[in-house]
């Protein structure tokens, strides 16, 4: 456990720094200084192979059915959303926040759109498992009190 202690500093003085990079990135902003660059792009503390590992995670029907998905996934999304772009996190949204059912329904539309779109020969995958498809979603209707 003593290099999951060290990433997790690592992970923790990559947000300090962010955020000290943010705040000074803001203020100069502010005080609308003409003509100077930005510090910081959002976009360069982004990391593209956490990235593609918490897309493999989250499209996994096992992990979303049985509601298996590891633990650094959520930790990431949230202590450290930096990391991750945002359409990422969106997708980690919408594949875990609303129950199981919902999670399922959300991967079969996935993979519908991804089959509609036209392939070449070269990326067609044969699919070995045939198609398992999960009825349709129940609607339920609350009440909220007022």
């Amino acid at each position: 456990h003593e290099w999951y202690k060290e990433f997790s500093q690592c992970l923790h003085l990559l947000n300090i720094v962010y955020t000290a990079l943010v705040q000074v990135d803001v203020s100069i902003s502010e005080e609308s200084v003409t003509g100077s660059p930005s510090i910081v792009n959002a976009n360069s503390f982004h990391s593209s192979r956490l990235t593609t590992r918490l897309m493999q995670q989250v499209q996994e029907p096992l992990m979303l059915g049985t509601r298996s998905i590891p633990g650094w996934c959520d930790r990431l999304v949230n202590q450290y959303p930096m990391l991750i772009p945002f359409e990422t996190r969106s997708v980690y949204f919408n594949a875990t926040a609303f129950g199981i059912s919902r999670s399922i329904h959300w991967l079969q539309s996935l993979r519908d759109t991804t089959e509609q779109r036209p392939r070449t020969v070269a990326t067609r995958r044969v699919d070995e498992m045939g198609d398992f498809r999960i009825g349709r979603l129940k609607h339920e209707r609350c009440t909220i009190p007022r």
